[in-house]
Parts: structure tokens; C-alpha cells; sequence
């Protein structure tokens, strides 16, 4: 079940990605502690968003893979 959730979440992850990729590279903005704000203009408009990696894994001995949470 876990092997899924993490199937799922990348490519979901890859999909959210692969739009702005497409079209146009994003341009980093900013960055607040361990988030980065970041931008690119798309068909639609002006698209915005902040992205994060975790600052800690538990336990550090379990390969946790590329881990992103971004709003």
C-alpha cells in the first residue's frame, strides 16, 4: 500500500510538473526558511506557488525517496 501511495503521489508530483515544463521554465522568487516561491506564466494566466522539501526523515535509516510538498 505504501509502494502505491508513493507510485501515485510522483506521478501526480511529475503531472503538476510537466505543464509549466512544457511551456515555460519557473522563475524562483524567493525563498522563506526551507520554502521557495516560485512563478510562470502559462496559457491561462500568471500561475504562483511555493514549494518545500522536508527538513527531517524519520528514520534516517529508510531511503524516503524525493519527498516535495508544494501549495
Amino acid at each position: 500500500m505504501r509502494g502505491l501511495i508513493a507510485i501515485v503521489s510522483s506521478l501526480v508530483l511529475a503531472a503538476a510538473f510537466a505543464a509549466p515544463a512544457l511551456a515555460q521554465q519557473a522563475t524562483k522568487i524567493g525563498q522563506h526558511n526551507a520554502w521557495g516561491t516560485y512563478s510562470y506564466q502559462s496559457q491561462a494566466g500568471k500561475v504562483c506557488y511555493v514549494l518545500t522539501v522536508p527538513t527531517d526523515k524519520q528514520p534516517p535509516s529508510l531511503d524516503h525517496g524525493d519527498m516535495f510538498f508544494f501549495v
